[in-house]
């Protein structure tokens, strides 16, 4: 039986789970959704990491339109939010095993040190990819990202992930113009940092009737449905003495605290152990 496309959310140095799913697609493609309206209070624009008082989230305050596409979801400067997050990352992982090995690595995306720095992007998509691409780098994650080109309704993807729950914004609680406004259009911007130019792709990679392991909306920071398919392990963490393990926090976490052996992490969060 093949195996399925995995379809994602984009995110904003997801949770642990996000790259559980990347790593079990073993070298394959990985659609990262590009084609949905904006969903608020979600990974797409957050990040969970650990301090000594405990979680904390650290946000991108973005600048959107209400049914538009989340491809014209841009970042904003509001609120000096760059300064604050890294300020932020140090000061929880600071002293952590591998944060000096990687915080140059990580420095770009919140300090402007040229052009390439992805801080200049000007959306969330790219400037999302960009992470994702950098935390695969680091930790030898075999996967090629690429965004959607069209949006498929998760009612049509076969494996939907998702638990109605009263008051949370999911395609349940989303007005009709979610789906109708933009599941005709293939989506891209033409300013775009790192969208690949319209006129060059031909093809759709979103098939009708085709079965995808789809994520989208139930990797999520609050009410969560559970994920038979994601097998929490525990690692080091710094303040885990005061506060206990914090299951599922960013990427960055593991990263900061296991360096190179998070992808050994990774992999025993995708096997359940007997």
């Amino acid at each position: 039986m093949p195996q399925l496309k995995t379809l994602l959310s984009t995110t904003y140095f997801g949770p642990v789970q996000w790259y559980a799913k990347v790593f079990g697609q073993n070298g394959g493609e990985v659609l990262v959704e590009a084609c949905e309206s904006f969903v608020k209070q979600t990974y797409r624009n957050r990040c969970v990491i650990a301090t000594e008082g405990g979680q904390q989230q650290l946000t991108i305050p973005v600048t959107h339109d209400k049914g538009k596409s989340i491809r014209d979801t841009q970042i904003s400067d509001h609120g000096n939010w760059r300064h604050l997050h890294w300020q932020a990352i140090q000061t929880a992982y600071g002293e952590s095993a591998f944060f000096e090995y990687y915080a140059d690595e990580l420095r770009p995306f919140y300090i402007d040190q040229g052009p390439a720095s992805p801080v200049r992007y000007k959306y969330l998509l790219d400037y999302n990819l960009a992470g994702a691409e950098l935390i695969c780098r680091l930790l030898d994650i075999d996967a090629r990202l690429i965004f959607t080109e069209r949006f498929l309704p998760p009612e049509r993807t076969g494996r939907y992930k998702n638990d109605n729950v009263p008051g949370e914004e999911t395609p349940e609680t989303l007005s009709d113009s979610f789906f109708s406004e933009v599941s005709s259009e293939l989506c891209f911007n033409e300013d775009s940092e790192i969208f690949p130019e319209k006129e060059k792709r031909q093809e759709d990679n979103i098939t009708e009737g085709q079965l995808y392991d789809d994520w989208r909306y139930s990797i999520r920071p609050k009410n969560a449905p559970a994920d038979p398919s994601f097998f929490p392990k525990e690692y080091y963490q710094v303040y885990r003495q005061r506060t206990g393990f914090l299951t599922n926090l960013s990427i960055l976490d593991l990263l900061f605290n296991e360096g190179p052996q998070s992808i050994l992490t990774l992999r025993d969060c995708c096997t359940q152990v007997p």
